[in-house]
């Protein structure tokens, strides 16, 4: 008798192969969302990631940024909205005019508890390898994919794990920003269908504060000429008085990447004085989020997670959208 799952990898192999590589996996996210398989979720990776090269990578906007209306007129700080409310419109609007927005509930409690499972699993199955057990040993939970993997396992290691070396989360995302409407609204803000920065598409576990005071803008390493959508996700009650590190960050519209200069702690930090200066009287801010609550911005945004060495472990989801037609050339790219 057939397996039918293998039958299900060897069609969606031949379309790869005629291709067709994000078809299938579509395809074959469609089937394991009714019947999980570890073998299908494995191979969905594989897919979207070979779909990019099999992308015509048109730009979808003959300029960028936008000039986009500001559906927020009248607001001083930080936007807020709901999910339910989401456009290409709305979040591009917010972005250019705000440089952020935040969206209250953008996945319920049920979703949260299985996402930081999802995390605790993964961190487990991370140790477990590192103290010498067999890779099958950790397979449902992770399975370590290659590229990008040597800068993974670098800066900040212990903080995070990449959702492209756990399969099971990434086709549960790719589905709840489907279902939560993140996904059409980032493709029509492009007018391309996203590819996600695989060493920026993460699950975290923040053990604690930050003892640094500096902030960053991505696109001090991401690189000239991209275009972005970064969607942060707390899966835990943080920011101040709460225990937790949080997300601080300034909202306004920045229109250049700044220069750190001598004061700063890394090439592409920013020290706190250079960020006011920039910001023309706005204030670094520290919002106190729920678990399912949603931070939108791009490379511009000055942020950084929370100063406190006192604080407690917080759970969040990064994920980083890109247009296709400007993605960074040494990034790793999945297609979703």
């Amino acid at each position: 008798m057939v397996d039918p799952v293998e039958a299900l990898l060897v069609a969606a192999d031949a379309a790869a192969a005629n291709g067709r590589a994000l078809v299938a996996a579509d395809e074959l996210s469609l089937q394991d969302r009714h019947f999980p398989d570890s073998r299908l979720e494995r191979r969905i990776v594989e897919l979207r990631h070979l779909a990019f090269d099999q992308l015509e990578r048109v730009s979808g906007r003959p300029s960028w940024p936008l000039r986009l209306a500001d559906p927020f007129p009248g607001v001083d700080g930080l936007p807020e909205t709901t999910a339910d409310r989401l456009s290409g419109d709305l979040l591009g609007g917010a972005i250019v005019n705000h440089g952020c927005f935040r969206v209250s509930g953008l996945i319920d409690h049920e979703v949260v508890d299985r996402l930081r499972h999802y995390i605790e699993r993964s961190f487990e199955a991370r140790e477990r390898l590192e103290d010498g057990e067999s890779g099958e040993s950790a397979d449902l939970w992770l399975v370590p994919f290659e590229l990008g993997r040597e800068k993974a396992e670098g800066f900040c290691k212990e903080s995070f794990i990449r959702v492209v070396d756990v399969p099971r989360a990434l086709c549960d995302l790719v589905d709840v920003y489907t279902r939560t409407g993140v996904h059409r609204a980032v493709s029509e803000y492009f007018n391309e269908r996203p590819a996600m920065i695989a060493n920026k598409w993460t699950l975290r576990r923040t053990p604690n504060g930050k003892s640094g005071t500096d902030l960053h803008q991505d696109g001090a390493f991401l690189g000239e000429g991209i275009r972005t959508v970064s969607c942060w996700i707390s899966l835990s009650h943080c920011g101040p008085n709460t225990g937790r590190p949080g997300l601080d960050l300034i909202p306004r519209r920045f229109d250049t990447i700044l220069a750190g200069g001598e004061k700063a702690a890394f090439p592409w930090s920013l020290p706190e004085e250079v960020a006011l200066d920039a910001a023309c009287g706005a204030p670094i801010i520290g919002p106190v989020f729920e678990p399912g609550d949603a931070m939108f911005f791009d490379e511009r945004l000055p942020h950084r997670t929370s100063a406190g060495p006192d604080l407690t472990t917080r759970y969040a989801i990064e994920s980083w959208f890109v247009a296709p037609s400007s993605y960074p050339t040494k990034q790793v790219p999945i297609v979703i």
